[in-house]
């Protein structure tokens, strides 16, 4: 049988090798019509579990929308108005709850494990079944939302705001708190997919977070009881309580004529797949690979536009820090941790003029 699904925005053709149908409800609000546009292929064999058909097909969808969607491991709830309200988390520790209890309390079901939104902070609605942990064992029983009797979502969605879930026994009561930037990027770099295939991916996790007004965590215990609490955090009046203050800008990396010249022992930024600073910290992307750079270190690192010796290093770190009587062997010590985790880089000398 095949069946086409809409996946995160693409059209993917599952083949299932399986006389039971019963499967294809379970993704009544994932289905798409078959148009003359292709699809991705998957070829589902007989033994592959109801389990395991939605990692396959989440897999798929994934990887067709890298370098489209910013994608979150994270349930998706929304009003009616269309406001998203996105929870990031962990596998086995709360989304799927999370989205099946806010549903049975009246929010729309986006989807309950990967979150895909645009540069515009449009969420693609994915709409799979549940993977649901069957009593007294691990192994997850898929579910169709319309079987638990979950709302759907309105048409258009827009991602409104962000939480991070912390559950766990220790909260009788739950509460939000905002999240520092850079402590809040560096978690959703973890919970994402494929971000590295996004222009200036760091860039576009700030200018998500900025536009949803900072980033919160949820600290809990029984989703139940916080729904009160993420209602009133996308009301109105919550928006301007909250707005997130904490500056931040992107940094370009050295350009090609910056990188032409250097003299022995001079040291360069390292080219970097993004980065952004706030007013205390930095955050570099070096592949797929986050560093969090603080106090000197990101001084140093922000001086290194251009090819800068070691004691003009040293000028510009007592400029913002102020003067240290161990200033020279406190420059050493971050130029060497710097080319230690490969944001800096030398100029040897074979390769100088």
């Amino acid at each position: 049988m095949r069946v086409r699904i809409q996946g995160l925005g693409s059209p993917l053709d599952v083949d299932r090798a399986n006389t039971d149908d019963a499967w294809v409800s379970q993704w009544r609000r994932c289905l798409g019509a078959h148009s003359g546009a292709p699809g991705s292929r998957l070829t589902i064999p007989a033994f592959v579990d109801d389990g395991l058909l939605q990692s396959l097909v989440t897999g798929a969808a994934i990887q067709a929308a890298a370098g489209r969607l910013l994608m979150l491991h994270a349930a998706g709830v929304a009003r009616s108005s269309g406001a998203v309200l996105g929870l990031v988390a962990p596998s086995g520790t709360g989304k799927t709850t999370a989205a099946i209890s806010l549903g049975l309390s009246g929010w729309g079901y986006v989807t309950d494990e990967t979150l895909g939104i645009s540069p515009e902070l449009s969420v693609v609605p994915y709409p799979k079944p549940l993977a649901i942990v069957q009593t007294g064992s691990s192994r997850k029983l898929s579910v169709g939302p319309d079987e638990l009797g979950l709302p759907e979502a309105p048409g258009h969605l827009v991602l409104d705001r962000i939480v991070l879930l912390d559950r766990s026994t220790v909260h009788d009561t739950p509460h939000l708190t905002e999240v520092a930037l850079i402590d809040g990027l560096l978690q959703l770099i973890e919970a994402s997919s494929s971000i590295t295939a996004l222009p200036d991916p760091l860039a576009t996790l700030g200018r998500v977070v900025q536009r949803c007004a900072g980033l919160f965590r949820l600290s809990y215990r029984d989703i139940e009881v916080a729904e009160p609490l993420l209602t009133n955090l996308l009301s109105d009046q919550c928006r301007e309580r909250y707005r997130s203050a904490e500056a931040w800008c992107a940094v370009a990396g050295s350009d090609e004529l910056s990188r032409s010249s250097g003299s022995p022992g001079d040291v360069i930024r390292t080219p970097h797949r993004s980065a952004i600073a706030t007013t205390d910290e930095v955050l570099v992307l070096v592949a797929d690979r986050p560093v969090r750079l603080s106090g000197i270190g990101a001084t140093a690192w922000l001086a290194a536009e251009r090819w800068i010796a070691p004691h003009l290093m040293k000028s510009v770190i007592v400029d913002v820090h102020g003067d240290h009587p161990q200033a020279a062997q406190l420059t050493r010590d971050a130029i060497e941790s710097l080319l230690g985790v490969g944001v800096l880089s030398i100029a040897p000398a074979s390769a100088c003029q």
